[in-house]
């Protein structure tokens, strides 16, 4: 393989994660103003009830992103900056990396604290309070750490994502959480929908999607429960 087919590939990924944050960017904005959630991608339930606020993203939006120096998630900082937002990211670097953010950016801010700690839930519940609007990437990546470290990995997308929602219902803050394929369970004879049914059991592969899965649960009960703008996807 050449160096320039290296190049090329990575530019690729590079336009393909920002097309894809791009796309979810714009579904939030037209959905708030529908009253519409939980799920971006697929059909979404109508708020007939209650009167979530319009989210929008340009100047003078303040927005906290978890996970913001990931892959996903700096793309995600990228574009909100270049809609002239303000951003801060909590991340604790354990995938991702500063050289992913433009750290110069006088609109940016960077805390890095463990993902589930209780520095961060307090920094979490200081920060949702700041932000007009928050995304909660941060997570462990990939299964297989859910084989060596079942309790961490599962705790920790579980205490993480209760701090989160907790600190968006207090706030009455919207909120965008980044799930899993893994909460559909093994794989099909053809590929899986959001419409299939979630599926765990107890082998170590599962506590990360049951984990995912309850999340998704307290995200859902933002939403019609309290009337808080809250999507999954």
């Amino acid at each position: 393989m050449f160096v320039g087919d290296i190049e090329d590939r990575r530019k690729t990924r590079s336009t393909c994660r920002k097309r894809v944050v791009q796309r979810v960017l714009d579904c939030i904005e037209r959905l708030s103003r529908e009253r519409r959630g939980p799920r971006v991608v697929l059909e979404a339930a109508t708020l007939d009830n209650h009167s979530p606020d319009v989210v929008e993203f340009g100047p003078r939006t303040h927005v906290l992103v978890t996970g913001g120096a990931g892959f996903l998630g700096s793309a995600l900082v990228d574009l909100l900056l270049d809609r002239n937002c303000s951003v801060t990211v909590i991340d604790d670097l354990s995938n991702g990396s500063l050289r992913n953010l433009p750290v110069d950016n006088p609109r940016l801010t960077i805390r890095t604290f463990r993902v589930g700690s209780p520095a961060f839930n307090a920094a979490v519940h200081d920060e949702v309070g700041l932000a007009d609007a928050v995304f909660h990437l941060a997570s462990p990546i990939g299964v297989q750490l859910a084989h060596t470290e079942r309790f961490a990995v599962t705790s920790g997308i579980l205490e993480s994502g209760c701090a989160i929602v907790e600190a968006c219902r207090l706030h009455r803050r919207p909120l965008l959480y980044t799930s899993s394929s893994e909460v559909y369970g093994s794989g099909r004879d053809r590929p899986i929908t959001e419409s299939d049914p979630v599926v765990t059991d107890l082998r170590p592969r599962w506590g990360y999607a049951a984990a995912k899965a309850a999340v998704e649960h307290l995200i859902a009960g933002l939403f019609f429960d309290f009337g808080i703008p809250a999507w999954i996807v």
